[in-house]
């Protein structure tokens, strides 16, 4: 399938440039099966396999995916935790020529109707019951309104009755009875649709983006370059894969690296992992990274392995960036793009530390971002503005929505929704969310930097600021916090006393603090606000200082 935003022009204008390249996931597993046949490829708790394994496995996959009839383009659901099967499956599609709908599993009936619906999908794929939730019954109930969805696959667990296993597939030799040259005719073309993810949001369902091939490989290629990954190394996908972990899909093809799946987060248990598993990229959010720096016997593990921490999805505070590359002796790689979007830019493991801390790094290799302000027109270096973007790393615009598509890229620009500016030297640093300002007595307060310059203080472990209505000033700042310690107690007091230590200016200082257990949240690593705000909204109508 033709990506909607992609035009015959843009195509061939990008591969003549060798932005593009004609490469399919689907010729780079078997390129590994020959090249390194007895080498491992894939871990996770229960199964290693080599990359001649993992490449046969993919194949019969492939094979039975069309022996059931499905068709070139046709969509199935991929409702996975970080797995081994997760990545022969996704390889499969890629074989067979279908196109994979990646779901955190932590979605449930409401959004997986809603995704089933929306892109009529011919078949479901994930495991039988995972961390006490019973994904069959789930499926079960939706089924009935959802009359395309024909096949369901269980990856792992008991199987139902009218289910097809997956176990079972891969122990299967489909490649006796149908020829794998069926697959290279199907396969996923360079320029054509691999994919479609959903975005994560507070209002409403998520948007439907279309990922064609090229904008996967185009940005797997370059975060490579920038991270100088060969072979050798050994990629953590301790975040999700259908998150900030899909580096342990998209890169180890390329040069035979292996991944190492978590299937379920913990602190201590990815330090044990790390240890273990001799890993040298994990792919991580800052989060993640916190918590396993607070874990009180963190010193007695040998990290030695970690020469690169991957991290994404949120954005992350100086000072903790600082203690983990301390910590871990290790460098610390931010990058950045948007679900809608794509990959916009990432740090380099040459950069230097107070560009890797405080920005997101230069523009991948044949991407553009400007900074405009409000009148379209490009601020001077060094001006905060609306960070816009082309180029081929791009997505392919939303799923059968033209009308959304030219809305947002109408111009051949896309508006990341954050605010930026350039340095001197050309990184891109992120200034805070164009809908996350708050307005004091007409003055700016963007939350990204009061949120980075509190979670520097070691009492606290994350931050969100939220704006409360005030009839003098129109609006002031609300912090949530959640304290490193459940026993101690921060006062407005001492956080203010603790910004202006950090330099921050007096307006910026919050007028609220609310202490939590923990983040709502709106994906894996995106705090949801719309609930702290109505958290606030209640707690100010009940009078609650």
């Amino acid at each position: 399938m033709k990506p909607i935003l992609y035009t015959d022009n843009m195509i061939q204008d990008y591969t003549d440039k060798g932005y593009w390249k004609d490469v399919s996931y689907a010729d780079l597993y078997e390129q590994c099966a020959e090249k390194y046949p007895n080498k491992e490829a894939l871990v996770d708790s229960e199964k290693r396999l080599t990359w001649s394994e993992a490449n046969l496995q993919a194949n019969r996959i492939a094979l039975k995916f069309v022996e059931l009839g499905l068709e070139k383009d046709d969509i199935v659901i991929c409702h996975l935790p970080n797995m081994v099967e997760l990545n022969l499956i996704l390889a499969a599609c890629n074989k067979a020529g279908l196109i994979y709908a990646g779901v955190v599993r932590t979605l449930r009936d409401e959004e997986i109707s809603f995704i089933s619906k929306t892109t009529e999908a011919e078949g479901y794929l994930s495991v039988r019951e995972f961390r006490n939730f019973d994904y069959w019954d789930m499926i079960q109930r939706i089924r009935p309104d959802v009359p395309s969805l024909t096949n369901i696959f269980v990856v792992k667990g008991d199987v139902p009755e009218g289910a097809i296993s997956i176990q079972e597939v891969i122990q299967e030799p489909l490649e006796e009875r149908y020829s794998v040259e069926v697959l290279k005719k199907r396969q996923v073309k360079y320029h054509e649709v691999e994919s479609i993810s959903f975005t994560s949001g507070t209002t409403g369902f998520p948007k439907v983006v279309e990922w064609p091939q090229t904008a996967r490989t185009f940005a797997a290629e370059s975060h490579m370059k920038k991270i100088q990954m060969n072979g050798d190394d050994v990629i953590g996908a301790i975040a999700p894969v259908f998150g900030a972990g899909r580096s342990g899909f998209f890169f180890p093809p390329f040069c035979g690296a292996k991944t190492v799946h978590m299937e379920h987060f913990g602190g201590k248990r990815a330090l044990e992992l790390i240890e273990k598993e001799k890993i040298t990229l994990p792919a991580v959010v800052p989060t993640q990274l916190a918590m396993m720096l607070n874990d009180p016997d963190f010193d007695k593990y040998d990290l030695s392995s970690v020469r690169v921490i991957y991290s994404g999805g949120a954005p992350m505070p100086t000072e903790l960036a600082r203690e983990i590359e301390t910590k871990f002796g290790a460098v610390l790689i931010n990058h950045y793009g948007g679900m809608d979007a794509g990959g916009l830019s990432a740090c380099s493991v040459d950069d230097p530390p107070e560009v890797r801390f405080f920005s997101v790094g230069k523009a991948h290799v044949g991407n553009e971002i400007r900074i405009l302000d409000e009148e379209d027109k490009d601020v001077p270096q060094g001006e905060v503005g609306a960070i816009n973007f082309r180029g081929p790393g791009a997505a392919g615009g939303y799923y059968k929505d033209p009308k959304m598509t030219e809305e947002k890229w109408g111009s051949g620009w896309f508006n990341m929704g954050d605010l930026g500016k350039f340095d001197e030297k050309g990184n891109l640093m992120i200034v805070g969310r164009q809908k996350d300002v708050i307005i004091r007595g007409g003055q700016n307060i963007y939350a990204a930097e009061v949120e980075n310059a509190i979670q520097a203080n070691p009492k606290i472990v994350s931050a969100a600021l939220v704006a409360y209505p005030d009839k003098v000033m129109g609006e002031r700042a609300c912090v949530f916090i959640v304290p490193a310690n459940k026993e101690d107690e921060i006062t407005l007091e001492e956080l203010g006393s603790f910004l202006k230590g950090k330099g921050l200016s007096a307006y910026k200082i919050p007028e609220r603090i609310e202490p939590i257990e923990s983040m709502p949240l709106v994906s894996d690593s995106k705090i949801d606000k719309k609930t702290l705000k109505s958290m606030l909204e209640k707690e100010l109508a009940d009078g609650t200082k």
